[in-house]
């Protein structure tokens, strides 16, 4: 999952940085997909795994949406930071 997450980190930089045309975005997010994918159907047997393999799922279409949506942020951070400065 990690080399699926930075893969797509840095599609998206190279779609910010205008490397990439739409159609190789659109060929490199669908091959993001069908990796992501295989990962869920191949999670192990172990009780955790599963609960992530079905967790990515039903998320399954909002994992990759900021290679879609500029304005959708790839993290939570922004999320995060602004909780930690309200404690």
């Amino acid at each position: 999952m990690q080399a699926v997450l930075t893969d797509a980190l840095a599609l998206r930089d190279r779609r910010d940085a205008h490397a990439i045309s739409e159609h190789g975005l659109a060929v490199a997010h669908g091959r993001l997909l069908a990796r992501l994918s295989r990962l869920i159907d191949a999670a192990p047997a172990l009780p955790a795994a599963q609960r992530f393999a079905a967790h990515l799922h039903r998320e399954f279409p909002a994992v990759l949406a900021f290679l879609w949506a500029p304005d959708v942020d790839a993290t939570n951070w922004p999320a995060d930071h602004a909780i930690d400065r309200k404690s």
